[in-house]
């Protein structure tokens, strides 16, 4: 499976990105290199995750990695309309501070 990160949204301030596919040990690395460049081109960076049909904690650790390289730059990343699983993986894990969920 592929994974693939469109921009969907942008301004000044807020950029809003579809991810689509599985964001696995398969995808890791095609998922980091999209993600790099996206993450620090706005304050506010949304992940719209609405079409990711699978995480697992590799997926996890793209975006963990990707959130620091955003606050490193005075940004923050935020995810929206993630699966039931990974939401669960951030109240196990106490990820929400450094992957806030944007309300619906």
């Amino acid at each position: 499976m592929q994974v693939r990160v469109d921009v969907v949204e942008r301004s000044e301030l807020r950029l809003v990105a579809a991810v689509r596919g599985e964001l696995d040990l398969a995808t890791r690395e095609a998922l980091g290199t999209q993600l790099a460049p996206l993450v620090t081109a706005a304050p506010t960076v949304v992940l719209d995750l609405t079409d990711v049909d699978f995480v697992d904690a590799t997926g996890l650790k793209v975006l963990t990695s990707a959130s620091r390289q955003s606050r490193e730059q005075g940004g923050r990343l935020v995810l929206a309309h993630p699966p039931s699983m990974l939401v669960r993986m951030l109240t196990l894990l106490d990820l929400h501070e450094l992957l806030p969920v944007e309300p619906a």
